[in-house]
Parts: structure tokens; sequence; C-alpha cells
């Protein structure tokens, strides 16, 4: 029943937006908790869940070096093929920093919330024209030593 309501929404559909429009449409009086399961199972059946989106990124990674000459992909997993942590760099962005940047790179993180916690890593320069390159993305367990070393290091 939520699916064309997803679809055609260009504002973020929340929990209280489901509860009032199933109100409207239905004259059934749901609960937030209902709302919110309703959203995420929606949700899951449009993008798929985030379990067969961690399946897929060796795919992803190696389509990116595949079609971005000189790009540089790392992808780590446990001995039991879980997904620890993940490094991309297109090799367009990384020829633009060579020929076009000043010889600065930034690095920081911003913590990922919901199912799965980490860290996502991100490296910037700026260009002759002052904007902002993203040269690297990271995605790692945490903002630990050994996670930035590792993303550094594949920089």
């Amino acid at each position: 029943m939520l699916v064309d309501s997803f679809k055609s929404s260009n504002r973020e559909y929340k929990a209280n937006d489901i509860r009032a429009d199933i109100g409207s449409r239905f004259g059934v009086s749901i609960s937030y908790n209902q709302a919110w399961r309703a959203k995420c199972h929606t949700l899951q059946m449009l993008r798929g869940s985030s379990e067969e989106s961690y399946q897929m990124l060796p795919i992803y990674l190696h389509n990116i070096k595949i079609h971005n000459p000189g790009s540089v992909t790392n992808l780590i997993t446990d001995k039991e093929n879980r997904f620890l942590m993940c490094y991309y760099s297109l090799g367009v962005v990384i020829q633009s920093f060579v020929q076009h940047c000043r010889p600065i790179i930034i690095v920081d993180g911003a913590y990922l919330k919901a199912g799965y916690l980490g860290t996502n890593l991100v490296a910037v320069a700026m260009d002759d024209n002052n904007e902002i390159l993203p040269l690297a993305y990271g995605i790692a367990g945490g903002e630990t030593n050994e996670s930035l070393d590792w993303f550094l290091g594949n920089l």
C-alpha cells in the first residue's frame, strides 16, 4: 500500500506521514512503531536489504575498476567473508588531483548510524579554482588508528 507513496514522494516520507495517510485512506489508526516497521519493510522491498547491498559490493568495486581506468579499490573481509573495510578512488579523480590540485589532502570521517555502525571516511583536495575535489572514499569499522592507517595507505 505504501510503495506508490514512496516512489512518488519528493520528500522524506516519515512514520507520522504514514500514520496520517493510513488513517485518511483506510480509516485505521496505527501506532508510530507500526508505521516505522511499515516504512522499513517498504524501503527494503524497493531498495533491497543492507545484506544484499553488502554482497554486491565486490561486483560494484570490480565494475569501478573496469569502467574507470586507473581507479583504485580495496575490500577487506573477515574469515567468514563478512565486510570489514572498503576503499575506492576513481581514476579520473586521481588524474585531476595530479594535474590540477594543490598538494594538500584533507581527511575526515563521519559516523554511520542505523543497522550497521562504522565510519565513512573521505579524502578531499582543492583544485585551481578553489573547488573541493573528493579524492577517495572509505568505510571502516570506526575512526581507529588501524582503519585510518589502512585508508591512508590506500590513498
